[in-house]
């Protein structure tokens, strides 16, 4: 079955991208600052003109950051909404 005619169907997914960096790791990143200055830099990719072809109204919906006194592991958690179209032939 198909359609008679194209359809276009706009979508809006959320993705999120999850950080980790160990404070007993002797490399980058392995400190809060080093995981901010990663996390600043995918705000930066995906935030920017037309990060990814054929999306579109990228936002940063949600951030948080925490560190694990357990684990020495900090964990930094960033949600990006975004727009694409798909045209049903």
């Amino acid at each position: 079955m198909g359609y008679n005619t194209s359809k276009i169907r706009d979508n809006d997914p959320v993705v999120q991208v999850d950080l980790w960096a160990s404070s007993q790791s002797e490399t980058f990143p392995c400190t809060g600052e080093d995981l901010d200055l990663v996390a600043d830099r995918v705000d930066a990719i995906l935030l920017g003109i037309s990060p990814v072809t054929g999306t579109y109204l990228w936002e940063k919906k949600t951030e948080s950051s925490q560190f694990e006194d357990d684990t020495g592991i900090f964990h930094a958690a960033r949600r990006y909404a975004f727009r694409y179209s798909v045209i049903d032939v």
